[in-house]
């Protein structure tokens, strides 16, 4: 039997020591949102939504650019 979305989150909670919050939520949808138009999927649909995992990925992305240093030019 799968976990429920509710384990995985406390058990990334426990891994990362970091909650997912209302503005993490927001970098997560906005990441998938732009992911999802540069590949041209889900084009024209109203409602979008994400599995545990999709969440896990796109949060693992907004999180890795988020943590790279900004080189000066």
């Amino acid at each position: 039997m799968g976990r429920t979305a509710s384990s995985r989150l406390v058990e990334y909670k426990k891994q990362t020591g970091k909650m997912i919050t209302d503005a993490l939520a927001i970098e997560i949808a906005g990441h998938y949102l732009k992911t999802a138009l540069e590949s041209g999927e889900g084009m024209g649909r109203e409602m979008y939504s994400l599995t545990v995992d999709e969440t896990l990925r796109h949060l693992d992305a907004v999180v890795n650019v988020t943590a790279q240093p900004v080189l000066a030019e």
